[in-house]
């Protein structure tokens, strides 16, 4: 099962949904939000902006930073996706039993 969008890697869909969920973040906060280092960070977001889903600006009061947020296609992209999230946790957890998945989610709770 995919999210919905066969072209969106599962870091390039954690990234929307945080901007989604925070309107706008310079990138750095972007990559320590989803656990990613800045060279993967870079791909990911140069990637998004190629596909339209993702605008950056200069931030207004340091000039060394980038803020990103997502544009009308990107914003209406992960809107369509997000209702396929918990189908996608649904099938992910489905090999392990209850007490399994609940153990799985505590534990990465604890590095998120």
């Amino acid at each position: 099962m995919t999210i919905g969008d066969p072209n969106i890697t599962p870091t390039q869909y954690s990234s929307m949904v945080k901007l989604h969920e925070y309107t706008e973040l310079s990138q750095n906060h972007l990559g320590r939000l989803v656990g990613m280092d800045k060279a993967t960070m870079q791909g990911v977001v140069r990637r998004l902006k190629e596909r339209r889903l993702v605008d950056s600006r200069p931030h207004p009061g340091d000039a060394r930073r980038t803020l990103l947020s997502l544009t009308t296609d990107g914003n209406r992209l992960i809107t369509k996706l997000l209702v396929n999230g918990p189908a996608v946790s649904r099938e992910t957890l489905k090999p392990l039993n209850n007490q399994e998945q609940r153990q799985l989610l505590e534990l990465l709770s604890k590095i998120i």
